[in-house]
């Protein structure tokens, strides 16, 4: 009754007898400490039965309060539940001005933000709950001695509490940073309340893990309930998710299992919410952001680009080459040594046993009909940009199509080229010609001008032809040796052996005499 009547006339100092009061009631004594308690209720907490403690000072009243208990701080040293008292008639938007001026323990401070949460959180609140979160950490890293059992436990077990209480109370957008500063105050309490003293203390620390986990990753999920990626021009739906994202996958506990189970979890959360995106997306965030993550959020950056790996793996499997290349005209994967040596890798044929192929037809036949065989060697020729960042056994094929391409090239210049090799190249022309032109194929001039490619292509056409010409025209001959009377059956064996030739083994240089095969270049 008379903390309520001097309230309603205005006086203030009616909080200086309180400690009388608390003596009265025999709720505290002279400088004894106040045991350490889990889930008290407001009235016993605060000591304050029966008053409108729940209805704060605010403005002006509010600072003289502040003002008188400020003068008078040093009651707080006699009667140890007097603070108690003097926050519970606060808003949370003087808290932090309250507690500069007088000295008050951790687990009162968490009790306190405990109760205001859980009468709700108005839009100003936000803001001085995020300053007094930010206040305490700062304070809380300065600690220069760990708590011990039963206060260091109630802490702990409370702070997890009230950051529950945050994220149910938090799902605006705008303010998704107040519950991670309220996770690194967990976490900061976490690693005062040493783990290794005591199994007990283990245990308490593995639930209190636990329940943080738990509490997170269903913040997370009901918070940022949208698609990761914003598929018209591949960034994050939400900007402010990345940032959630990473401040989940950084932290750390004093207990190292603790830390690798709480960022394996969250890395396979956002490894699977990221692959619900399609997979030219994955990639496409990936080449947009790596380099900025790799920097700023390696963990997180590890995850994005074992998802594009996996994405690019998937787009190889379509076999026409077109989606691959509409992922290089689109995205700059050259970049990422990784992702090209997937191109090349996927995409390069297999024998029977799963084996890379291998020899010059084969590899060339791989080439022509190859789409991104230009874009890759281009990117990896002689004045290519990633071929040192290729894996190994990329830069293995590599090494060994453009060596292959070479020794075709050359053999298709000097006119020593297979009659298959040759047909080869004349049903892919154009591929031949891009192929040829690009540095370090073909160190002849001729390689360089269309025209002069265009000539020797039909010269090596006119050539082949007329190969084709000599072969039908030794069919014919053979078949009327055979039809010539007995005395020439020798000869006619003779020509059996000229017609088992392996015309499609032989060289132009070997049908057609030197003029011929020379006189166009």
């Amino acid at each position: 009754m008379l903390c309520n009547h001097a309230r309603h006339h205005n006086i203030e100092k009616w909080v200086l007898v309180i400690p009388l009061i608390h003596l009265l009631r025999g709720e505290s004594k002279p400088f004894e400490p106040v045991p350490p308690v889990l889930n008290p209720q407001f009235d016993s907490w605060t000591g304050l039965k029966g008053s409108k403690g729940t209805h704060p000072y605010r403005d002006s009243s509010a600072r003289t309060l502040i003002g008188i208990m400020k003068v008078h701080a040093y009651l707080a040293d006699i009667d140890r539940r007097l603070v108690r008292s003097w926050m519970s008639l606060l808003s949370v938007d003087n808290l932090t001005s309250f507690i500069s001026s007088v000295q008050v323990e951790l687990l009162d401070l968490l009790h306190f933000m405990q109760f205001i949460v859980k009468s709700g959180i108005t839009h100003s609140n936000y803001k001085a709950l995020k300053e007094l979160a930010l206040h305490l950490i700062n304070r809380e890293s300065h600690r220069s001695k760990s708590f011990d059992d039963q206060y260091g436990e109630c802490c702990l077990k409370t702070a997890v509490r009230l950051l529950g209480s945050v994220c149910s109370h938090t799902k605006d957008l705008a303010h998704y940073d107040v519950p991670l500063h309220f996770l690194d105050l967990v976490c900061l309490i976490a690693k005062s309340y040493d783990h290794t003293v005591s199994q007990s203390r283990l245990r308490v620390h593995e639930e209190s893990v636990g329940e943080t986990l738990q509490t997170m990753r269903e913040w997370r999920k009901n918070t940022f309930r949208y698609k990761l990626l914003n598929e018209w021009d591949q960034t994050f739906t939400v900007p402010g998710e990345i940032e959630v994202w990473d401040k989940l996958l950084s932290l750390s506990f004093s207990h190292e299992e603790h830390t690798s189970f709480w960022r394996k979890t969250f890395m396979e959360d956002f490894e699977g919410k990221l692959k619900q995106e399609r997979p030219k997306d994955q990639i496409g965030i990936y080449s947009n952001k790596m380099e900025e993550l790799r920097k700023t959020s390696p963990l997180l950056s590890r995850t994005l680009e074992k998802c594009a790996v996996e994405a690019v793996e998937r787009l190889c499997q379509d076999k026409t080459g077109k989606a691959v290349s509409a992922l290089l005209e689109k995205h700059d994967i050259t970049k990422f040594g990784k992702l090209m040596s997937v191109v090349v890798l996927k995409t390069w044929p297999t024998d029977a046993n799963g084996g890379y192929v291998e020899g010059e037809d084969l590899i060339l036949e791989y080439l022509l009909n190859w789409p991104m065989a230009k874009t890759v060697f281009q990117m990896t020729g002689a004045k290519g940009r990633i071929i040192d960042k290729l894996s190994d056994e990329a830069q293995i094929r590599m090494t060994l199509a453009s060596s292959a391409f070479k020794f075709v090239a050359e053999k298709f210049l000097s006119g020593e080229i297979q009659m298959k090799t040759l047909n080869q190249i004349l049903h892919k022309e154009r591929e031949f010609i891009d192929l040829l032109k690009i540095d370090g194929h073909c160190d002849d001039g001729r390689c360089k001008d269309d025209m002069n490619l265009k000539r020797l292509l039909r010269s090596r056409k006119d050539e082949a032809e007329a190969v084709h010409s000599e072969k039908e025209l030794a069919k014919d001959l053979l078949q009327i040796c055979q039809e010539l009377p007995q005395h020439v059956k020798a000869k006619s064996k003779g020509s059996r052996d000229v017609h088992s030739l392996n015309r499609q083994r032989m060289n132009i240089a070997s049908c057609l005499p030197e003029c011929q095969l020379h006189g166009d270049e």
